[in-house]
């Protein structure tokens, strides 16, 4: 009877604990609900067991709501103790309730350390023993230095870490501390977000702005076309945020290379989800968006300067074939008076598509040809994978042999070199191993031996995901935890196309090392040609990349369609990889894949002139979309001349924001809230964009449309000389023929600008600069100019250029010599002054008078100084009426 008693008690007790779950997990409302069973194949006892809520969404086709989610008391970690140290804080968790995950980490400590009064770092780790963390790239930890912080952090009796601003007590990340995931193999960590105003998460297509209903955000290097809700070439776990009602915004970063899930939801809230590794997080709290991407840049690495050749057009394709229709492609598009810097290969160029190799049939005379690039100033790039044949003859093919003689080549866990298939034809790859420290020798000795034969210029690598025709490897990959994790960002098996997640590198297991990869691929091709042309900035374009990888190369968006849809989405991959810190970026223009028409070349053209990188690229067995191919007929060249002669003209202001992203980690291509933080209208336009702070670029991007429908904010805006348009921040609509792509000039800045003709960039170094002064309502305007020999390394470190300033106001204009080492002759063909008060009686320059031109309907003076103005000293000019 006692123990019939005691039963029924005890079932008392468990039905009053059901009840008071239930009652919790009743009062979350499904926009606050947090994942419990992240991983597939959840059920109402799975959840059960992890002490977690079971029920269906209040509205299933909302999205992916989780049906598992924790209750407002869940604790699987307790706070064991919390300690202050100066400016830190240390914080001791201890796991009371399993996860459901394998191998859950019983201590781990959290380390909050203020850096600056900008930046602070949030860093969960095991207590008890060391995890793998990334050692390259090398983050620039500021050391602490607090003044006056923008943010307070506070660890709440609720076991909530909370960072706060300051000025108006705005949460920016507030984590449930208790409901932490920290396991061998999976954590997951969630905080809310300020605002649903959310920006970054790449390398996706999808909009700059991110959609927080339920929408997860993979983050796993992969080798596929631009396609929704997939995984792309890139890693970036980082976003910031606008906050609601104000400019202000803050960011956050993940400093984690394993493979992950973001999580968004619309409380809002993200839950981050990497299957290893620790959870490092850098926090940004700023002004505004621009300052807190200047410190995200800043922390990962100052993008490289490219070489000035780079900022010109560049022409390729896949499926040349032979040098004689590379030729033709060029020698139709320099006829056509299409300005052009720099032919590529793909890998048709290659004998048998090996590696450091060369066609001696049907590319016979590329030595020869690329040394006549060279007598006319113009440059050569080819592409370079990193999979090398493994399967030629003994003793024919070095870069196999020396690789197996060095120890270089990524290595099965049993220690036998991993093989896969890529382009090779003997139908065996092995891969370089490129966080060996031995990479660079053998990768400059392979270089050198091609280059006796073809002197390129920069490097173009691809397939660098990994890529891999096969899963894993021509073997298989072994059964094993890292084969097979739990959880599955993306649900995407880690060996898809890809190498076996077992596989070893120097820098630890491939499941650690694959967003990696990519970035000490880049760091070897870049010390592989400073050897080899020593002096000179060294040009590399990557496919794949990580956080950091602008330190040292650059980036195309890949085997994009032949579509308007992607056309339209290379303006939110332009943003993205600026904020990202790789601003000289671009998507092949016409399209990789499919055939493009004349109407969209034209256009794809004509928007493609101001990508920060400009290249035409198709795939193999596509017709001919170079700017002059015939099949496309006479709008496509003649839409290519137009933007390819303006963009030309602006790469003196183009090159001085390369300058600025360089030196102080803006962005070069931005979205016009950048610019206006305070114009909320300007926050979701996509559909233009702007060179720095100055020049917004309006492209067709419509099918049959003849014309634009731009948002301009308040303000005055110039199309050159000829017209402007003075915006309450309101729409116009503007004509754009097929030939002509919008432009305008913002109010407020001053555009250094070549004269007209130039085709190449080296004669930018010939041909005389010209200022336009862009007056804005408080008839004031701002600029600079940044100039040097466009290819040293050193120009900068050794003080060997040249920094001007502009400054107009009260009727004046004052250029003011900040720098003044390189010892090259400038000078000014005209000065433009738009946005007067009236028509001046007088202009003197340099106190001398001089006459003008005065066109009264957009109130501009033109003073034509034909050369006789040095650009590097300081000078004034005057006007009054």
């Amino acid at each position: 009877m006692l123990l019939l008693e005691l039963l029924i008690f005890e079932c008392l007790i468990l039905v009053f604990h059901c009840s008071i779950l239930n009652g919790q997990c009743n009062s979350i409302a499904d926009e606050y609900r947090f994942d419990c069973h992240p991983e597939l194949f959840a059920s109402e006892q799975k959840c059960s067991d992890r002490g977690c809520c079971w029920r269906s969404p209040s509205n299933p086709s909302a999205g992916n709501i989780p049906w598992c989610y924790f209750p407002p008391n869940y604790v699987g970690y307790q706070i064991k103790r919390n300690s202050t140290d100066g400016n830190n804080l240390n914080i001791e968790l201890n796991r009371v309730r399993p996860s459901g995950f394998p191998n859950d980490i019983q201590v781990v400590r959290v380390e909050v350390n203020s850096l600056t009064d900008n930046v602070l770092r949030v860093k969960f780790v095991d207590a008890n023993n060391k995890r793998f963390e990334p050692q390259f790239p090398i983050l620039n930890v500021p050391k602490s230095q607090l003044k006056s912080p923008l943010y307070d952090v506070q660890l709440t009796n609720e076991g909530n870490l909370v960072v706060t601003r300051k000025s108006n007590r705005r949460q920016i990340f507030n984590a449930n501390l208790r409901t932490l995931i920290f396991s061998n193999q999976f954590h997951q960590l969630s905080s809310s977000l300020p605002s649903r105003y959310i920006s970054g998460l790449g390398e996706h297509k999808d909009h700059f702005r991110k959609n927080v209903n339920w929408k997860r955000y993979t983050f796993f290097n992969f080798d596929s076309p631009p396609t929704f809700d997939t995984p792309l070439y890139g890693t970036h776990p980082f976003y910031f945020a606008i906050e609601d009602g104000t400019p202000h915004a803050s960011g956050v970063f993940l400093f984690n290379s394993n493979a992950m899930d973001i999580f968004l939801s619309p409380s809002p809230a993200a839950s981050f989800r990497p299957i290893g590794g620790v959870l490092d997080f850098f926090i940004f709290v700023g002004e505004n968006p621009s300052d807190v991407v200047a410190d995200y840049i800043k922390l990962i690495g100052l993008p490289n300067m490219p070489p000035l050749w780079a900022l010109g057009f560049h022409l390729s394709r896949y499926g040349y074939n032979n040098l004689g229709r590379m030729v033709e492609a060029w020698n139709r598009t320099r006829n056509a008076k299409i300005p052009l810097d720099v032919q590529w290969s793909d890998i048709d160029y290659m004998k048998d598509f090996n590696d450091f190799t060369y066609d001696k049939n049907n590319f016979a005379g590329l030595p020869q040809f690329i040394n006549n690039l060279h007598k006319i100033g113009m440059h050569f790039v080819p592409i370079l994978d990193p999979g090398v044949s493994g399967g030629e003859p003994p003793n024919t093919y070095p870069p196999f042999e020396d690789g197996i003689k060095m120890n270089i080549f990524i290595k099965h866990s049993n220690g036998k070199v991993l093989v896969g298939r890529v382009w090779n034809r003997s139908g065996k790859t092995v891969f370089a191993d490129f966080t060996n420290p031995n990479i660079t020798d053998y990768w400059v000795k392979q270089a050198q031996r091609l280059y006796s034969n073809i002197k390129f210029d920069g490097l173009w690598i691809d397939m660098n995901e990994i890529s891999n025709m096969v899963d894993g490897s021509l073997d298989g990959c072994p059964f094993s935890s890292l084969e097979n994790p739990q959880y599955l960002p993306g649900n995407l098996p880690l060996k898809r196309k890809s190498v076996c997640p077992s596989a070893q590198t120097y820098a630890g297991n491939y499941y650690d090392t694959h967003n990696l990869f990519s970035t000490y691929e880049t760091l070897t091709a870049y010390k592989t040609l400073l050897k080899l042309r020593p002096g000179k900035r060294p040009f590399i374009l990557s496919r794949s990349t990580f956080a950091g990888q602008g330190q040292y190369g650059n980036h195309w968006t890949g085997d994009v369609f032949s579509s308007w849809e992607d056309m339209r989405y290379s303006i939110p991959a332009m943003f993205d990889f600026n904020i990202f810190g790789i601003p000289l970026v671009g998507a092949d223009i016409c399209g990789f894949n499919g055939a493009t028409t004349p109407e969209l070349c034209a256009r794809w053209m004509a928007m493609g002139a101001f990508y920060p990188f400009s290249r035409n690229h198709n795939a193999n067995n596509a017709p001919d979309q170079d700017p002059a191919a015939p099949n496309l007929g006479p709008e496509v060249p003649k839409a290519s001349r137009y933007a390819l002669t303006l963009r030309y003209k602006l790469i003196p202001y183009l090159y001085t924001l390369f300058y600025r992203a360089h030196n102080f980690g803006e962005t070069v291509v931005r979205p016009m809230f950048f610019t206006f933080p305070n114009d909320t209208n300007s926050y979701p336009v996509e559909n233009q964009f702007m060179w720095g702070s100055s020049l917004l670029i309006l492209p067709v991007l419509q099918q049959g449309a003849t014309s634009v429908n731009a948002y301009l904010p308040r303000g005055v805006w110039y199309d050159d000389f000829k017209s402007s348009y003075h915006s309450n921040g309101q729409h116009f609509t503007l004509d754009s023929p097929i030939d002509k792509i919008n432009v305008l000039i913002r109010g407020g800045e001053i555009i250094p600008f070549a004269d007209d003709q130039v085709l190449q960039t080296k004669d930018l170094h010939n041909v005389n600069f010209n200022l336009f002064v862009a007056l804005n309502e408080h008839y004031k305007a701002y600029g600079e100019l940044y100039w040097d020999d466009g290819e040293s390394i050193d120009s900068q470190t050794k003080g060997a250029y040249n920094l001007m300033q502009f400054l107009a106001e009260n009727r004046k204009l004052q250029a003011t010599v900040v720098k003044n080492g390189y010892r090259a002759q400038k000078y000014v063909s005209s000065i433009v002054v738009c946005g007067v008060d009236g028509e001046p009686n007088v202009v003197t320059l340099n106190s001398k008078p001089i006459q003008v031109k005065y066109i009264q309907e957009t109130r501009c003076f033109i003073a034509n100084l034909n050369g006789s103005l040095n650009l590097y000293t300081n000078f004034k000019l005057l006007w009054a009426n």
